[in-house]
């Protein structure tokens, strides 16, 4: 309704990249998806848009948070922004994605359901594909695989390896992701934090859904620019 609507989405922005100024540790997360986005290497192959970087940060986001938040592995932003991008994923991000998943498994698993699940274990870090240029981190994540022990295992003798191995497994996977990953940190989001991370994506969809229904009203190195900037912490 406004003859030019940049200064109001503007405006909004500041307000989004206030509700992250607030917080230090929620500062030092959005960094991490900063710093964490451009390790990635994407060609035009797979990416059409210039969008990309923004694209992958939203990626990240969702993936870097605990695998019981909400809003854990949400692709809907990173689609909006690169459907191309998010189909075919730059294979750094889909060995992320595989060991995230694979860290979600292990924390959901108890001694009684561990048989049931112990297959899956090994299906979830069986990563050759995605290893195949980097014999060192492929070699890691068999030598961890090798310490599960064998799936035909009695039920009783599983129960009982989760249990007096199960944790030290899991933090040895979390070690690998974050030493050789950069991925698997546990932030200690407390339940603010995780309110206020939801508050920010869903304000950060609702300013591109603003966006995109401002074009005959806005100037395009406007929404361009705010596009850019979302998922970086803005001083």
């Amino acid at each position: 309704m406004l003859p030019s609507a940049d200064n109001l989405l503007i405006l909004m922005k500041q307000q989004i990249d206030f509700i992250i100024a607030t917080n230090p540790k929620l500062q030092s997360f959005i960094n991490w998806v900063l710093q964490k986005s451009e390790l990635i290497n994407v060609t035009s192959k797979t990416s059409t848009t210039n969008l990309y970087k923004t694209a992958i940060r939203a990626f990240y986001f969702t993936h870097g948070l605990p695998s019981e938040h909400p809003l854990a592995y949400n692709q809907d932003i990173t689609l909006h922004l690169d459907c191309y991008l998010a189909a075919n994923l730059p294979n750094q991000m889909s060995l992320d994605m595989a060991l995230s998943h694979a860290f979600a498994i292990s924390l959901a698993i108890t001694p009684d359901v561990f048989h049931q699940r112990l297959r899956a274990m090994h299906l979830a870090l069986d990563l050759k594909h995605l290893l195949a240029d980097n014999d060192l981190l492929s070699n890691i994540l068999y030598d961890l695989r090798s310490k599960l022990p064998n799936v035909d295992e009695d039920r009783q003798t599983l129960r009982l390896w989760w249990q007096l191995h199960g944790a030290v497994w899991i933090e040895k996977l979390r070690t690998i992701m974050i030493e050789d990953f950069q991925i698997g940190y546990d932030w200690e989001f407390n339940l603010k934090e995780c309110k206020l991370i939801e508050q920010y994506w869903n304000a950060c969809q609702l300013l591109l859904d603003c966006l995109n229904n401002a074009s005959s009203n806005s100037s395009d190195n406007t929404c361009q620019s705010i596009k850019e900037s979302l998922f970086l912490h803005q001083p």
